[in-house]
């Protein structure tokens, strides 16, 4: 295939696999090792989370293991199929894939390629995120001693690790040309719309910075995405 004016080698649709499955691996491999220290950092910064805060409801108890469910089966399902079925989804796997001819043919490799990377460099994203507040980290409610978070990512966007997980969605569904993470990503988008109003309502019921968070709040009035939500 031409790109640019240059003859570009295109891998194996065996290859395209395995590659969008080691990705997918080394998200969770990032996930485990990464993610692990933000509570501690969260707990010595912030303080432990004041239970009377923290939501009690049934509905606000299920959302946090929905959200787990939808973000991060999929692409664990598809990567376990992947890896023991000689780096090929199985025929069961197929049967939610895209129609072929929703792209000319010629594109497919090289946007699954395209989706690989940019899946690939989300975790650079999440760790600015992160750098800028692992307070963010943590179940719904107040803690001890709460902070304001304005800065970088949070100057765009209130939730932006809510955005990372959406964006990640449709990375994935190039990456698996399958409608699978699409629908995953409903899901997601219907958890968080519970969600946010939670932890605003939290955020501006704190005695330290509620008044500050409804400022912030004028300031960055969207909540996912710049302009739409």
């Amino acid at each position: 295939m031409y790109i640019a004016g240059l003859h570009c080698t295109l891998p194996s649709p065996q290859g395209v696999e395995g590659l969008a499955a080691l990705t997918t691996a080394d998200f969770f491999r990032y996930l485990f090792w990464n993610l692990r220290a933000p509570k501690v950092t969260t707990e010595g910064e912030g303080g432990l989370s004041i239970p009377e805060s923290t939501s009690r409801s049934i509905l606000d108890k299920l959302v946090f293991p929905i959200q787990g469910l939808a973000a991060l089966l999929p692409p664990a399902v598809y990567c376990t199929a992947v890896l023991f079925n000689n780096f090929q989804q199985p025929a069961w796997m197929l049967k939610f894939a895209f129609p072929d001819d929703i792209v000319q043919q010629k594109w497919k490799t090289p946007l699954r390629l395209a989706a690989c990377a940019a899946g690939f460099s989300l975790k650079f994203v999440l760790d600015r995120i992160i750098s800028h507040s692992d307070e963010r980290f943590r179940m719904i409610g107040r803690r001890e001693k709460p902070k304001m978070i304005q800065t970088g990512p949070y100057a765009v966007v209130r939730h932006p690790a809510y955005s990372v997980m959406l964006l990640q969605q449709v990375f994935y569904s190039v990456m698996y040309w399958s409608y699978v993470p699409l629908a995953s990503l409903g899901v997601l988008a219907g958890i968080f719309a519970i969600k946010m109003p939670i932890e605003e309502k939290a955020a501006q019921e704190d005695d330290v910075i509620g008044n500050d968070y409804t400022e912030y709040m004028k300031r960055t009035p969207a909540r996912l995405i710049p302009h739409i939500w």
